[in-house]
């Protein structure tokens, strides 16, 4: 079980990806997957740093090591990929 999250700390908020987006594993794991292949980055080393429901999907952010800003992904619940983006500048890739 997680530990508790005291909501007046923002700081004592979980930010290990296994935890981040327990809710919907299948799309925070195909995030990650697809976020590593476009960036050829270990996906050991990434970070779902937020991962939020709303009716057009979830919506997933993902940090990369030493990335500037970090990606973007939508999925279905189950897994299906609708599309992963960096969301700082292309100059910086």
């Amino acid at each position: 079980m997680p530990p508790a999250v005291d909501a007046s700390n923002p700081a004592s908020a979980p930010t290990d990806a296994a935890v981040v987006g327990a809710e919907y594993p299948l799309a925070r794991d195909a995030c990650l997957a697809e976020v590593a292949k476009k960036t050829g980055v270990p996906q050991d080393t990434l970070v779902a740093t937020e991962v939020l429901w709303a009716e057009a999907g979830v919506g997933v952010t993902v940090q990369v090591p030493d990335a500037d800003a970090p990606w973007s992904c939508l999925s279905d619940e189950k897994g299906k990929v609708q599309g992963a983006a960096y969301t700082g500048s292309e100059g910086k890739l």
